[in-house]
């Protein structure tokens, strides 16, 4: 209501196109002669010094056109014509998203899919394309039709900024706030752990983004957990986006085209986490020659291939694997007893059925295993009835294996029916296993006989994800942007599948194979289906809003639940440098993550919405300041409000293994709030660039049933009060570049017991650790400077990249893992160094922090081809 207030007040202070018409009759005395149908009550101002400029101004925005008779100026309707297409790169043919095209100060930017529309008056005009890092084209066109115009733009790396004056999603000059794209330059460049470009990583270097704990790819957004930030790849979620328990994001970077972070002012076409959106899109594929390269890295290898197939197909091929994936192939069969490996393929292939027809298939596969088998030889002497001796040789096998990924299968048509009306239709399938394997086994042999015997049981987890869905972009003006769709998904969740078996076998012939027990797992099927629209219009030359509303529908377990959930932005262009914005939105989301541990492990399960959980909810309400006057600076300042509602919290903070069928009986529904402000100063052009980012932070939960704390507001365990980023990156010339980027945060809370404590029990006195409250302890402050160089050298086909880095440069001792230590246990000897047992006096307990990655060395060499 406010927002609605604050763009009413605006509209109602500035000037009508007629009172400005008056305003020139009277200075320059000349008289108006137009139909009374034209609408002449939008917002205009002039501020000129002659008739024509005065006109000019004053109908640069409007569909009216106007023609100078002596002392009279003849107005009339102008015909409107479309001019749409797709813009694409030169040499490789490939879509470029978000490039400007614009007409005097009329403009647009291409979509997801590179396709622009825009509208503009009849008569002859100046059409402009630009693209950071390409070098800008301008068209002169004679408009009197609707017209299709596809262009090329030649990348020229001299060029490091382009004028955009259409409508972004996303950074400065979009509606909305919260919104960053991320540089494919930052990805592939920034300091990572092991050197290891990632997706997930480059996020953490922005403002509100906060790692879940040293050198992984996890990030908590806003006062949110991993499982309220939805990730999706080409438009289809992935459940799981880590490897290696986090060390590692699913996104080969060499596969990625663009990454959009949203963090509020969400776009209603998005629903179902509550936290944030990565949208993640791949490359197309080379449409000009065939392209390719390859990486060797300090912990894996990758290979990137794509190229064009004929005239109208293109595809695009990147596989990563650990290098010690590679060993298992010669490993296993050589009796390596343990391995841990993990893999991913991304592959994408489009063809151009016709000029307004591209039909695209795309896939993702990606595997963690981990196995380890132990094998215990022993021989026994026996004797027989006649008291002769014989050896009986006995092997004690034992086994455990660990298995999980994703994989995404996505078939989408995009179509054009006409310059101002563009569509795509996904169909998609996504899923995500886990499961564990533990296996024993006795091979026993004498001079009589062979006997084995082996149990086995398994535990497993699925969840699987078929959706259609189909979005429409309607631009009737450059001012005027609308989109809607609907989609429609069916859940299956089975999250507890177990199976106990045992074989016995006696002189190589099977006495015993069954399966004691077996359970398929909770089967919870769920259907969601969703609509959306928002329309983004402007409200004279100052203000542009964008209203939207997303209405979704989830039925799970018997139970089904309707959410309609507003968005709102609006900016104000207080002038040509300052922007002041603001936005709500609401979001819900329908499915819960239950960690049993502190990282990602395939017991981690995702479960739905049941007819006792219902959907958590938060409502966002953000304010922003922008500031562009310094050319190539950006300045910016976001403040949020976040309140959250049906969240869940574990009744005990400890954390273990519990099944799906008894998950509901060890949490409590609560409520949670998170506000804070985020300074983002970011250098956009020239050798230098890079930002610098300050959040102060806030995020607290509470049981209002008093379940935890007696109703009294904790802090989450996300909550992190201050984050500090610097990043640069720097090009000494076009061999060799820099980077370094450092980051300062806040420890974050945990429970933890602060003395021994006494109380009285059944069995009468009772020792018992006491903790005073949920979350009661802040983790010390983490801070590091990672640095890396690139040296680069052209190739008479493609480049070759040598890559040397440092993680925590200054070998910061920051807190990875804590241990408790007290004197009333015993102590192990685990390689810890303890605190001196006789300084900890008596009932206390002291935590000592370990740090496990003190300073790591990385390279990697990639050639190109």
């Amino acid at each position: 209501m406010l927002a609605l207030l604050f763009v009413s007040a605006l509209s109602w202070a500035q000037s009508t196109l007629k009172d400005e018409m008056a305003r020139v009759e009277k200075q320059y005395g000349v008289r108006f002669i137009y139909d009374a149908s034209l609408n002449l009550g939008v917002p205009a101002t002039q501020k000129a010094t002659s008739l024509t400029e005065a006109l000019s101004q004053l109908f640069a925005n409007s569909e009216i056109q106007y023609d100078i008779k002596g002392s009279y100026v003849v107005l009339r309707k102008a015909r409107r014509f479309t001019v749409s297409g797709t813009i694409t790169d030169a040499s490789t043919g490939e879509t470029l998203i978000g490039a400007g095209v614009f007409s005097g100060d009329k403009g647009v930017v291409t979509n997801n899919y590179g396709f622009y529309s825009l509208t503009l008056p009849e008569g002859k005009i100046r059409l402009s394309f630009s693209y950071v890092g390409y070098a800008p084209r301008t068209e002169i066109l004679s408009l009197d039709k609707d017209l299709s115009l596809d262009m090329a733009l030649t990348p020229d790396a001299t060029i490091t900024a382009a004028e955009v004056t259409g409508w972004k999603e996303a950074g400065i000059g979009a509606v909305g706030l919260g919104a960053q794209e991320i540089p494919q330059a930052v990805i592939q460049r920034a300091p990572m752990l092991f050197g290891e470009a990632d997706v997930l990583k480059s996020l953490q270097l922005l403002p509100g983004v906060q790692a879940g704990y040293s050198g992984s790819s996890g990030i908590n957004i806003r006062g949110g957990g991993p499982d309220e930030n939805l990730l999706l790849l080409d438009g289809i979620p992935i459940y799981n986006g880590e490897h290696l328990l986090g060390l590692f994001s699913v996104f080969a970077p060499e596969s990625v085209k663009k990454v959009t972070l949203y963090k509020s002012s969400f776009p209603a076409r998005f629903g179902g986490r509550t936290a944030s959106v990565v949208d993640v899109r791949m490359n197309d594929g080379n449409a000009e020659e065939l392209h390719g390269g390859f990486t060797v890295g300090l912990l894996t290898d990758k290979a990137h291939l794509e190229g064009p197939i004929g005239g109208k197909t293109t595809f695009s091929l990147t596989g990563r694997v650990l290098h010690t994936g590679l060993v298992e192939l010669i490993g296993r069969p050589m009796g390596l007893p343990a391995n841990y490996f993990f893999y991913d393929v991304h592959a994408k292939v489009s063809h151009k059925l016709s000029p307004k027809d591209i039909l695209t298939a795309s896939f993702y596969h990606g595997r963690d295993r981990f196995r380890q088998g132990e094998s215990r030889y022993n021989v026994y002497r026996y004797y027989d009835e006649n008291y002769a001796p014989y050896d009986r040789y006995v092997d004690d096998l034992r086994t455990y294996r660990m298995d999980w990924g994703n994989t995404v299968v996505g078939l989408r048509w995009n179509h054009v029916f006409n310059g101002r009306l563009f569509s795509n239709t996904t169909l998609s399938w996504t899923g995500f296993r886990s499961g564990m394997q533990t296996g024993n086994g006795d091979k026993i042999r004498d001079y009589e006989q062979s006997s084995y015997k082996e149990s086995d049981f398994r535990y497993f987890s699925n969840i699987s994800d078929f959706t259609l869905q189909t979005n429409f972009e309607y631009t009737p003006s450059p001012s005027h942007a609308v989109k809607f769709g609907a989609a429609l998904t069916r859940h299956v969740f089975v999250p507890d599948g177990q199976t106990l078996s045992e074989k016995e076998m006696a002189n190589e012939v099977v006495v015993r194979d069954t399966v004691l027990s077996h359970y398929s797992g909770t089967y919870m099927p769920g259907l969601e289906a969703s609509a959306y629209v928002e329309d983004e219009i402007a409200l004279g030359s100052m203000v542009t809003v964008n209203p939207g509303l997303h209405v979704a529908l989830f039925s799970s377990m018997g139970k089904t639940y309707t959410s309609l959930q507003p968005r709102f932005s609006v900016r104000w262009d207080i002038s040509d440098a300052v922007a002041l914005k603001a936005g709500y939105s609401r979001m819900a989301q329908y499915v819960h993550l239950l960690p049993f541990t502190r990282i990602s492990l395939p017991t981690d399960v995702w479960v739905p919405i049941t007819d006792k959980i219902a959907p958590q909810t938060a409502d966002q309400w953000s304010l922003g300041l922008y500031y562009t006057g310094l050319p190539g600076w950006d300045f910016s300042a976001e403040a949020y409000y976040k309140d959250l509602q049906n969240i869940v919290e574990r009744k005990s903070d400890r954390l273990a293994f519990v099944g799906a069928d008894q998950w509901e009986n060890t949490i409590v529904m609560g409520v949670g709030r998170a506000y804070g402000i985020e300074w983002l100063v970011e250098k956009t052009t020239g050798r230098l660039t890079g930002w610098l980012s300050y959040t102060l932070s806030r995020s607290e939960r509470r049981t209002p049933d008093g379940t935890i704390d007696n109703g009294a507001w904790f802090p989450f365990s996300n909550d992190r009060r201050h984050k500090i980023s610097l990043y640069a990156a720097y090009a000494l010339n076009n061999r060799i570049d820099f980077c370094a980027s450092w980051q300062f945060a806040s420890g974050n809370r945990m429970t933890i017991p602060t003395r021994h404590t006494i109380v009285m029990g059944e069995n009468g006195p009772q020792e018992r650790l006491y903790i005073p409250s949920r979350n009661n302890w802040t983790a010390p402050p983490s801070h590091r400077l990672d640095v890396s160089v690139n040296f680069r050298k052209k190739k008479p086909r493609g480049e070759r990249v040598w890559s040397i880095g440092f993680y925590n440069l200054y070998g910061a001792r920051n807190p990875d893992y804590l241990v408790a230590l007290t004197n009333n246990k015993h102590r192990t000897n685990d390689g810890v160094e303890y605190l001196d047992y006789d300084q900890i006096p008596e009932g206390r307990i002291y935590l000592n922090k370990v740090t496990a990655l003190v300073f790591l060395p990385s390279f990697s060499y990639t050639r190109s081809f």
